[in-house]
């Protein structure tokens, strides 16, 4: 094991040699007492029971997506009196936004292959009943290919759940809040479509070099910007910058406009996205 790449709320990551090959993975390691245990809180034993629960519900989804190019692998998973370790896709090329000014856009011809990679991702989880349900920029990484080239790859299924059947919904609110959609933010039944509005938003990100949805009002004013004046916007479904003003081609404009229709029944899926003619067109590798 090497030393520590990140440590989070969640547990530690480490870099894992097999040695039969020398082939490197990333060790994911979750505490079973929970992450109060890392800030070194003792939790109750109801909280401790609730977490274990969690994160087994976890390593299941994930192992149920199976192997994928688009989204990281789980290879293995042991657990020991201390927590779950996970053997995972070593994905070491930093996240979406990586060494990227938030401001400044990408070219459409720089950011479609990425927006098609982010899409057939959600599109397989979505096959595989499984919404994720924190879709952003830094739950996507680059992980390095034999030949040199970066692939992005969807991470963390830490808050992903199953949807049981076709119709069906969820009404448990999570994720983050610059990316809910708007029937989450109104604390509305949702399914899959929530990942396909969160796509929309990062890939408004990466095309326009800003959030679509922010307290605009109160960043204007000089005012520290609130979680109320978000979901507000969020709930109208207007961006700041409307979609039709933005310096994009036409096809860029129509594949936002079809991820951020405050109608989820009107909203593409994400595999209708993944198919749509801009994507096809400037996402080909």
């Amino acid at each position: 094991l090497g030393e520590p790449l990140g440590r989070g709320a969640m547990g530690v990551v480490r870099v894992a040699t097999r040695k039969s090959d020398g082939c490197k993975f990333a060790l994911k390691t979750i505490p079973k007492a929970g992450p109060q245990s890392l800030s070194g809180k003792t939790p109750t034993g109801e909280a401790m029971s609730i977490w274990e629960r969690k994160v087994r519900d976890e390593v299941s989804l994930h192992f149920a997506l199976g192997a994928s190019l688009d989204i990281v692998t789980l290879h293995d998973g042991f657990e020991d009196e201390a927590g779950v370790h996970l053997l995972i896709d070593l994905c070491d090329g930093g996240d979406l936004l990586s060494g990227a000014s938030c401001w400044t856009p990408f070219s459409e011809a720089t950011a479609a292959p990425m927006i098609r990679g982010m899409l057939r991702a959600l599109a397989a989880c979505h096959e595989h009943g499984v919404v994720h349900r924190d879709v952003k920029p830094a739950n996507f990484l680059f992980m390095r290919e034999s030949d040199g080239r970066n692939r992005l790859k969807l991470s963390d299924f830490g808050l992903a759940a199953r949807i049981p059947a076709i119709g069906a919904t969820l009404t448990e609110q999570c994720g983050t809040y610059a990316y809910l959609s708007p029937e989450m933010a109104r604390r509305r039944p949702y399914d899959f479509k929530i990942d396909a509005w969160a796509a929309g938003v990062v890939a408004y990100m990466l095309l326009a070099g800003e959030p679509p949805f922010a307290d605009w009002d109160a960043i204007r004013e000089g005012r520290s910007p609130t979680k109320d004046g978000l979901l507000r916007n969020i709930r109208r479904g207007k961006p700041d910058t409307p979609i039709e003003n933005l310096p994009l081609s036409p096809g860029a404009k129509s594949l936002l406009q079809n991820l951020l229709h405050v109608d989820p029944d009107k909203r593409m899926s994400c595999k209708e996205a993944a198919e749509h003619y801009w994507v096809r067109e400037k996402g080909a590798a």
